[in-house]
């Protein structure tokens, strides 16, 4: 417990600006699906999850005092399989139609907030 907690307080500003920037992308999204009756944008939260995990791993890894090579290799290949997914969520972007549409801003806003998310868990990993 004492290791989590000296990682908490060591990261402790890349977890604010992570969950600061995923708090703000998901109630954007929840504002659009509101305004809009549609939930054609809620695989953001899906694409975020994906890029979660990597960042996850990482932190639970840094905790990990010594791990076998065998573990560390099934560790770091899952990591790989992963760590695509994080700046991956800015080809969302091919998703807005650009038209006659009242609230484009709004997609443009929902998707560039979950993107600027998934690189925020690329960058700090």
């Amino acid at each position: 417990m004492k290791t989590l907690k000296t990682l908490i307080q060591s990261r402790f500003k890349n977890l604010l600006l992570v969950t600061v920037a995923l708090t703000f992308s998901v109630i954007v999204l929840m504002v659009r699906m509101k305004l809009n009756k549609s939930f054609c944008y809620s695989f953001l939260i899906w694409n975020v999850f994906l890029a979660i995990i990597p960042y996850v791993m990482t932190m639970y890894l840094s905790t990990k005092p010594k791990l076998s090579k065998l573990a560390l290799g099934i560790w770091f290949l899952t990591w790989l399989v992963f760590l695509p997914n994080a700046p991956y969520i800015i080809t969302d972007l091919i998703h807005i139609r650009i038209g006659n549409y009242n609230l484009l801003w709004l997609d443009v806003l929902v998707l560039l907030s979950f993107a600027l998310s998934g690189c925020f868990f690329f960058i700090f990993l």
